[in-house]
């Protein structure tokens, strides 16, 4: 959940969901970071909107996709790098295995290097 609602929640005296770690794939043909539904039901958190989303799958039709607002930290050797208020499309990756996209909304904000030898991707925040 977003930085802001977490506030709104301590502040009014309600329950405030433990932040769920997710392991998500690295898209830079991913407009948006996507995070699955199984993720967004641990945060507890109700839809702030929706948008339309073409995949591969969809051709030229695209779905509507409820949108949720998150705070997303990305954990490292360094310090951690915390976006407070990230919008993202909730889709279902249960078949695929993992928990999400990263996509170019996140990866915009930071330097990426791929060591395709040593399988080592390295993401420097700015």
């Amino acid at each position: 959940m977003s930085t802001q609602r977490r506030k709104a929640l301590v502040e009014a005296g309600q329950p405030v969901p433990d932040p769920v770690p997710a392991n998500l794939l690295v898209d830079t043909g991913a407009t948006s970071t996507c995070i699955d539904e199984e993720i967004i039901n641990k945060l507890a958190i109700g839809p702030t909107g929706n948008t339309l989303v073409n995949t591969p799958s969809t051709g030229s039709t695209p779905h509507q996709m409820n949108t949720y607002d998150i705070a997303m930290i990305i954990q490292g050797d360094g310090t951690p790098f915390v976006m407070p208020a990230l919008p993202v499309v909730e889709c279902n990756f249960e078949a695929q295995g993992i928990d999400g996209l990263l996509g170019r909304d996140v990866l915009s904000r930071c330097h990426m290097t791929y060591g395709g030898n040593s399988k080592i991707m390295l993401l420097t925040f700015v």
